[in-house]
């Protein structure tokens, strides 16, 4: 294996641990026949951290399509920005009519700013 799994420990089993992403890579060696794999134990990580460290490592990992992508990127703007996915998308909408009708600079509006640093973090262009 070329890269550590990355764990934190449970916080309801002392001594039992969650897998943060790389469960393809897990489930492959349990195939492959390895009993122990290496780990790198991170802090309990905050439920935003793990949604943002997963969505970036299937970015870079796997084949997302369009579609996978958009869902991730609205699961992490939703977290992130603590509204429902919907709302997320009602506020997308919005964002996208202001710009087309140029009414206003969405890059000044608070909620624009924080989109649009999440999504350059994820390496998506605006």
């Amino acid at each position: 294996m070329l890269e550590d799994l990355v764990v934190y420990e449970s916080p309801e089993r002392p001594g039992y641990y969650h897998l943060v992403f790389d469960e393809r890579r897990y489930r492959a060696s349990g195939i492959a026949g390895l009993t122990e794999v290496p780990v790198r134990i991170i802090d309990e990580p905050e439920p935003k951290k793990i949604l943002k460290l997963q969505l970036i490592e299937n970015k870079h990992h796997e084949e997302l399509n369009p579609i996978e992508e958009v869902e991730g990127a609205l699961a992490l703007l939703s977290a992130e920005l603590e509204k429902p996915v919907e709302a997320v998308i009602a506020l997308l909408k919005q964002m996208d009519h202001d710009v087309r009708r140029a009414s206003y600079n969405v890059i000044g509006q608070p909620m624009g700013e924080a989109i649009i640093k999440i999504l350059e973090g994820l390496n998506i262009k605006c």
